[in-house]
């Protein structure tokens, strides 16, 4: 649960957080960052600040008992304001969504939750501010892997900015959304990466972000910027999971109560078990058959986009939460595609740098 603790109106104000004297519970973000990915949300206001909750939602019906405690989730209630259409709504974000079978995001389009995603991204405060605590953040910084689409742009822009009335996890809040900035995914993971010193060559390099619902390729030219033509998408670890779905090992497991679902078999990779769920069914024999077969994709999606660059690419590092099954890359390069360190959460670092 992402806290505040009001204590530290006495103490050296966070990077990036303002608290205004005692008695007052007027509070001031200058930038939160908001990773709404479809397996994971990364979040925080400075970058020794992040939270990483699992990007599943779930609307509760009258007889659910969920604990504003419950770690890693955030349950919101939208009273008023900006997005009119919330009113009186209640969802959940994070792991008890998951585990009252929510919706994940990678199941539907991204850009159409996102800005419940992102409301319960706001932090909350200790419990000695009095409510309801009044909140101002400057610039909420969200991404897309198609934020070159302004329609989509637009309508998140619409939907956030502006002011809000809502309660997160019991703490009643009024938060004012000054400016929504919309960043294609990317580009501040290299933003991130070039200001860590992850780049040796002075050329051309490039991010590989190897998500849930897509793969995102993009270089920069030596002066940093984004190299337009070279942007490409390619498919991300849920059409991996889609594959693996198909396979012969997974028959019959309607007749168990257990057709396939992918959300399971994605936690099978994430934590390397390759097992669905609690069933004893594994996956892991025919694992590298189908891995092998989804890097080809995304290496002739890379070939044909990055064809003009080849020659001149130095070095592209690898992020995103399947970041791990782009050693591929890395051995067929000799090393000029690298892991980055932490790869789940450059994004994020770099929205708030």
């Amino acid at each position: 649960m992402s806290k505040i603790s009001a204590t530290a109106v006495h103490s050296q104000p966070r990077q990036g957080l303002t608290y205004h004297a005692m008695p007052s519970n007027e509070m001031t973000i200058a930038r939160l960052g908001a990773d709404c990915g479809n397996r994971q949300i990364k979040f925080g206001w400075d970058v020794c600040n992040i939270s990483v909750i699992p990007s599943v939602i779930y609307h509760p019906i009258a007889i659910d008992r969920i604990s504003s405690e419950a770690k890693d989730t955030h349950i919101v209630r939208y009273h008023a304001g900006q997005s009119s259409e919330l009113s009186e709504q209640t969802w959940v974000v994070g792991r008890s969504a998951h585990s009252f079978n929510g919706s994940h995001t990678f199941l539907g389009e991204k850009a159409d939750n996102m800005h419940k995603l992102a409301l319960a991204c706001i932090p909350v405060v200790g419990d000695d501010l009095i409510s309801p605590v009044s909140l101002r953040i400057k610039e909420l910084r969200l991404c897309l892997p198609d934020a070159h689409d302004q329609n989509k742009v637009e309508i998140l822009k619409m939907k956030l900015v502006g002011k809000h009335h809502l309660t997160i996890d019991e703490q009643e809040i009024k938060v004012a959304i000054e400016r929504v900035k919309v960043i294609p995914e990317g580009l501040d993971a290299y933003r991130w990466l070039e200001h860590e010193g992850f780049y040796q060559y002075l050329g051309i390099n490039g991010v590989l972000d190897i998500g849930g619902g897509n793969t995102t390729g993009q270089l920069f030219s030596d002066s940093d910027d984004p190299i337009g033509g070279s942007r490409c998408v390619a498919p991300g670890m849920v059409a991996l999971a889609r594959a693996i779905a198909l396979d012969p090992v997974f028959f019959g497991a309607e007749s168990q109560g257990c057709s396939p679902a992918l959300h399971t078999i994605l936690d099978g990779i994430a934590n390397g078990s390759f097992a669905y769920g609690t069933t004893g069914i594994s996956f892991a024999e025919v694992f590298p058959k189908y891995l092998n077969a989804w890097v080809q994709d995304i290496y002739q999606v890379l070939k044909t986009a990055w064809k003009p660059y080849l020659k001149t690419v130095g070095e592209v590092a690898i992020i995103g939460g399947g970041a791990s099954h782009g050693q591929w890359f890395v051995d067929r390069t000799k090393g000029r595609f690298k892991i980055a360190s932490e790869p789940t959460i450059c994004t994020i670092r770099g929205m708030l740098v």
